[in-house]
């Protein structure tokens, strides 16, 4: 009955707001400041009254709710306290170091973090290309062998003077880089795999490796153009940035070491 009679106050009082009462659910009060809070956590412009009201009607049905729970004996208050009690400080603290990161540390400052940390948001890539001969785990040791047998006559072919990508567009088995010669273009180290990326990143340019073997098969593998480094772009990583700097002064600030 105490939470039909709130949803009858509630049609009474939807257009409150201020210090106003909104509601009174089990003696305590529901004011309009709380809810202008609430709809500042949501992010909802206070001035659209049909979403408004459309939210204060739920927001006034969840407190009534929340009250009718907290009468009975199925929960462990002293947990759900520890657990609020938690939350809160997480939430202060969250809030507290994103409001710190904005004021102490401009774009100006990012930038020159971005500079000072350049090995971290630089990537190397080489130019490669590859004729994989396929396996997967379910084959019998024959099988395998068989798979390594043709690989190893690709090599061959190779010694013996024939052209890199004719072989790919014959005998590949990658059909998304058979037709390019097995051009993979530009891949980042450890993209492909370990054994792969060593072998790549520790060929000439013209060499062609013996089959290496991974996950996915045996590959024969060339690099086309030398290893380069490539640095991203400041703007592709200024979130990661800003999530860094805010980490770094959350630890500086527990263990003492600046205060704001």
């Amino acid at each position: 009955m105490r939470y039909v009679a709130v949803l009858f106050l509630l049609i009474a009082l939807i257009g409150c707001s201020g210090d106003e009462k909104l509601s009174v659910i089990d003696g305590k009060a529901v004011s309009g400041k709380d809810f202008d809070a609430y709809l500042q956590y949501k992010r909802i412009n206070p001035q659209n009254a049909e979403q408004r009201q459309a939210l204060l009607k739920k927001y006034v049905e969840r407190a009534a709710l929340a009250a009718a729970i907290e009468k009975s004996d199925l929960l462990d208050r002293g947990v759900i306290e520890a657990e609020l009690n938690e939350l809160c400080k997480e939430i202060e603290i969250g809030r507290y170091f994103d409001k710190f990161v904005k004021s102490k540390f401009t774009d100006e400052a990012q930038r020159e973090y971005y500079q000072a940390h350049a090995q971290d948001f630089s990537t190397e890539q080489v130019h490669t290309a590859h004729i994989p001969i396929r396996r997967h785990p379910m084959m019998s040791d024959e099988q395998r062998q068989a798979r390594l047998k043709k690989a190893q006559a690709i090599r061959d072919q190779i010694k013996g003077g024939k052209a890199f990508a004719e072989v790919a567009k014959e005998s590949s088995q990658d059909k998304a880089t058979a037709h390019k010669g097995g051009d993979l273009g530009w891949i980042q180290k450890g993209a492909m795999g370990i054994k792969f990326s060593e072998a790549a990143f520790g060929l000439k340019t013209g060499e062609v490796s013996e089959p290496v073997e991974t996950a996915f098969g045996y590959h024969h593998i060339t690099v086309l153009e030398a290893p380069r480094t490539v640095k991203r772009r400041f703007e592709s990583v200024a979130g990661t940035i800003r999530n860094r700097i805010k980490r770094e002064a959350r630890s500086m600030r527990c263990c003492g070491f600046w205060r704001a």
